[in-house]
């Protein structure tokens, strides 16, 4: 899971950062608004699940571990 979300993120927001799984997606600029909806996107695509509207919390999305957590607990 968490090489998958790392290869997302460096494909289609920032191929030359160096992601380990708190880097802050956020406070780097990694991820904008724009960019977690697409991220949303993927995640429900690729693992099956649904992120409910009570679950669009920026804490959800600041680094790699917030996702993992989040996709778990949805899972």
């Amino acid at each position: 899971m968490e090489n998958n979300l790392i290869e997302y993120l460096k494909n289609n927001f920032s191929s030359d950062t160096e992601f380990t799984i708190d880097t802050p997606l956020l406070e780097e600029n990694i991820l904008d608004s724009f960019g977690i909806i697409d991220l949303i996107c993927y995640i429900e695509n690729s693992f099956s699940i649904v992120i409910p509207d009570d679950e669009f919390d920026i804490n959800n999305f600041k680094d790699i571990n917030s996702i993992i957590q989040l996709i778990q607990k949805l899972q």
